[in-house]
């Protein structure tokens, strides 16, 4: 399924066992946001430098679905207890499930829930008190990183940073957001445009912007 750059699911699911039910859940857009929280778009693919195994893409499903219960009532049973069945992950591997979010590594995935736990928790009470960034200072953060990774991508960066280029550049980018997701048509950097190769897994400066490639 393809929904606003979001690409997930299981080609000719049904050839491989999956029921219609299933395949719903398994390629719809609603895991793929829970699947950019547990940083899981490959399970167990040692082709990917970031490598997520049943066990490990299991527990980080479940943990997201607990802390931020989504599908967690009596409307959305079935999903909530699919996805924690560690028999089905195993099955999502075994069939080339994929969705194009990038894997995080443990730490990443741990810092993030880290985050994200404590926000849930103080929302309605300390958090609300909390300063909070400007619009103006955050703009200017994304400003700065967005002017170090199109360096990056640029080539002009390569001796500090070797053939590392592209994930330091995807580090940036995962870890800052510098650009709306939604509005990659403006130039990124030099007049260039960011674009993503999916099959490469890994960004570059682009003359077209991601559409029109």
């Amino acid at each position: 399924m393809r929904s606003v750059g979001l690409i997930i699911g299981i080609e000719n699911g049904l050839e491989k066992g999956f029921t219609k039910e299933e395949l719903q859940l398994t390629n719809e857009f609603a895991l793929g946001a829970i699947c950019m929280h547990a940083g899981v778009g490959r399970i167990g693919n040692k082709a990917y430098r970031t490598v997520v195994s049943v066990k490990e893409a299991h527990e980080r499903i479940k943990l997201v679905l607990d802390t931020m219960p989504l599908w967690n009532d009596q409307e959305n049973t079935f999903a909530y207890k699919w996805l924690t069945n560690v028999d089905n992950i195993k099955r999502l591997e075994e069939n080339d499930w994929y969705c194009n979010v990038g894997n995080k590594t443990t730490a990443e995935f741990v810092h993030h829930m880290r985050i994200v736990i404590f926000d849930n928790a103080t929302r309605d009470t300390m958090f609300k008190y909390s300063p909070s960034i400007s619009y103006d200072d955050f703009r200017s953060q994304r400003d700065t990183v967005r002017t170090i990774v199109g360096t990056i991508l640029s080539g002009d960066a390569k001796e500090y940073y070797g053939n590392d280029i592209n994930w330091v550049a995807e580090s940036l980018n995962e870890a800052f957001e510098p650009y709306d997701y939604h509005d990659l048509t403006k130039p990124f950097y030099d007049n260039k445009y960011l674009v993503y190769n999916e099959h490469l897994c890994e960004y570059r400066l682009s003359s077209k912007p991601q559409e029109e490639e």
